[in-house]
């Protein structure tokens, strides 16, 4: 698949997301592009899903045309998506288009 990190989301989770293509919007000169302009940007490119921590995209974007899927994590703490990372690509690997899957990441005790 191929996966596209939002500018909330920490960057290092790029390399836990095996075996799929993930960029990083930043990498893509993307991290001027709000919700629905990356939404956009992102389907013309034709990437397939968007890991974002915004929580209101959900409620902002109408996702049902889309081609590309949204999982929306509960943090962007670094260190608790590192523990979670697992979540994430279940999450991924689940997705269809035009869905959206919500990711509760737990504290760290």
């Amino acid at each position: 698949m191929l996966v596209l990190l939002d500018n909330d989301v920490p960057y290092g989770l790029r390399r836990l997301i095996r075996p799929h293509a993930c960029f990083h919007a930043k990498q893509l000169d993307w991290a001027a592009l709000q919700n629905g302009q990356l939404l956009r940007a992102a389907e013309g490119r034709r990437f397939e899903v968007l890991i974002t921590a915004d929580q209101n995209m959900v409620y902002q974007q109408n996702n049902e045309n889309r081609t590309i899927s949204l999982v929306v994590l509960s943090t962007t703490n670094w260190k608790r998506i590192r523990i979670a990372y697992e979540q994430i690509v279940a999450a991924v690997e689940g997705s269809s288009p035009g869905s959206f899957k919500f990711v509760e990441i737990q504290q760290i005790p």
